[in-house]
């Protein structure tokens, strides 16, 4: 992989929510499949997650969680 396809990539990944991509990014992904099927897979990726319906932690989640990791600490 280029190194420019390295510093399109982070851009892709780096953007959220919807924001627009530079000017340079969206001439090279119009040149490079690669970096365009990453974007298509990460936007899939985003669209994916976002549709999630939001889970609630039980109420004694955190009490739970920190047990399990004293006791996970013990048995080093």
């Amino acid at each position: 992989m280029a190194s420019n396809c390295k510093v399109i990539r982070a851009e892709i990944e780096e953007t959220v929510g919807g924001a627009w991509l530079s000017r340079g990014t969206e001439a090279h992904l119009a040149a490079c499949a690669n970096c365009l099927s990453f974007y298509e897979e990460r936007e899939a990726l985003r669209r994916l997650v976002g549709n999630l319906e939001r889970v609630e932690a039980p109420g004694d989640f955190e009490f739970r969680l920190r047990a399990r990791m004293a006791a996970a600490k013990e048995t080093k």
